[in-house]
């Protein structure tokens, strides 16, 4: 007569030990879900940056072809641009300040918004055009 071979040894897993391994699992990846908030929150802050960027290089590339400016100094203020940004435009020359070397304007560019949470951003731009 052939003995059967008791089998204690179970190849497998109990009900707790993958329960265990869930919870644990569960906490790993709720640890993540601050990073994806913080990760969402500076995709918005750069998509905003990078709007008030493309703003300001189009005045900047505008008042390069315009070539000469007067009165000086020379100001302007757009506001409710792609419907929520604020452009302001000053250009100075050394009739205005005499810090500005002659035969060139200074151009400030100030892009302003509220980002996705209320809170007041600014983004600042200068470069200098040679007169015509």
């Amino acid at each position: 007569m052939a003995k059967i071979k008791n089998r204690c040894n179970q190849n497998g897993m109990s009900m707790v030990e993958v329960m265990a391994a869930m919870i644990i699992l569960a906490i790993g990846i709720l640890g993540f879900a601050p990073m994806m908030v913080v990760t969402m929150g500076a995709n918005s802050f750069s998509r905003d940056l990078n709007q008030a960027d493309n703003l300001a290089q189009d005045r900047m590339e505008t008042l390069r072809l315009m070539g000469s400016f007067a009165p000086l100094p020379y100001t302007t203020s757009e506001s409710n641009l792609l419907g929520r940004f604020t452009r302001t435009t000053r250009v100075d020359a050394y009739e205005s300040d005499p810090t500005i070397p002659s035969r060139m304007y200074r151009t400030d560019v100030t892009i302003s918004w509220s980002d996705q949470n209320g809170l007041p951003r600014t983004s600042s731009y200068s470069t200098y055009i040679t007169k015509n």
